[in-house]
């Protein structure tokens, strides 16, 4: 009678899809192989595989654009005539989640990019915008005034954007493919004719980095070398990818947890080839682009980290 061994197999090192199946990688001492394709599981740091952890349904209903401000969620939803905001109090006894309204009559359906600037939360949907306070009442966007010495320039308030972010004393929005800054250290006054850097396409995301800025246009991500606009050094550093627009972690993450050595936080954002750490100084790391070719990704989406765990998702809108 004739006998053949059967592999056990132990662990996995990941998904790797970028070799044939019949050449995935395998170790017959030690039972570790790679994934052709995997769903519902948690491979953990040493390689077990165990069943993922059931999500937990909080509220169903038309929410999007979740920010996170402290311990409350801020989270919009479309209502029949438009979309409000409203502040998030999940319970950390049951899950239940309470909500309370901060915001109403914006248009309906339009995503909203949130930002907190020392303690105040700003906010945008490319047509309206305000900016929220610690009590969860809702102001104007304000303007500033010059105080420096007179000056003939046309300064302005900040228009609604459809993306920015704060860094070192500014605020960075973005209309169409044109970055637009504030003054230093004033959140409500820019010059239109001079505060501003023209990209080749529309601008679907800015992302503060502590020594500049990244910038990702329809076509390619850059990194805006500098604090200074007015010194900016600007380089592609994507080759030939864009981000995801919206798959950006509102929060900077650990980099030790993907393995690399720095004590500098750093970005997490979405890409058309797969999960990006933004680190300092313009180094762009794929952290799958080695094992996993992503499928043709639609031009939205969200990402975040959970526990020890990156999670990404893309959709239509």
């Amino acid at each position: 009678m004739s006998t053949h061994n059967i592999p056990i197999y132990t662990g996995s090192v990941g998904i790797n899809n970028r070799v044939p199946p019949v050449r995935l990688p395998f170790d017959q001492e030690t039972g570790i192989t790679a994934l052709e394709k995997a769903e519902d599981v948690l491979i953990n740091p040493s390689g077990q595989i165990t069943t993922l952890r059931g999500r937990e349904l909080v509220v169903l209903g038309p929410y999007h654009s979740f920010f996170e401000y402290g311990d409350v969620g801020l989270v919009a939803k479309d209502r029949t005539a438009d979309t409000a905001i409203y502040a998030m109090f999940v319970s950390v006894a049951d899950g239940s989640a309470e909500f309370s309204g901060v915001c109403a009559g914006l248009s309906k359906g339009k995503k909203i990019e949130f930002c907190n600037v020392d303690g105040k939360v700003f906010f945008s949907n490319g047509s309206q915008h305000g900016t929220i306070n610690s009590d969860f009442s809702q102001s104007p966007w304000a303007g500033d005034e010059w105080y420096d010495k007179e000056t003939n320039r046309g300064f302005a308030v900040p228009p609604p954007s459809d993306h920015f972010c704060t860094n070192a004393g500014r605020i960075y929005f973005t209309r169409d493919n044109v970055l637009y800054y504030t003054e230093f250290g004033m959140n409500g006054l820019y010059d239109p004719a001079i505060n501003g850097e023209a990209f080749p396409s529309k601008i679907i995301m800015v992302v503060p980095a502590i020594d500049g800025l990244y910038v990702s246009d329809q076509t390619n991500i850059y990194f805006l070398q500098g604090l200074n606009p007015k010194e900016w050094t600007a380089r592609d550093v994507s080759a030939d990818y864009p981000a995801i627009e919206w798959a950006i972690l509102k929060r900077a993450v650990d980099p030790s947890l993907f393995g690399f050595e720095s004590e500098d936080p750093t970005a997490l954002i979405g890409t058309k080839r797969g999960p990006c750490l933004l680190l300092p100084g313009g180094q762009i790391e794929n952290l799958i682009q080695k094992k996993v070719a992503m499928p043709d990704c639609p031009n939205v989406g969200a990402i975040t980290v959970f526990d020890d765990t990156l999670i990404i998702q893309t959709g239509d809108n």
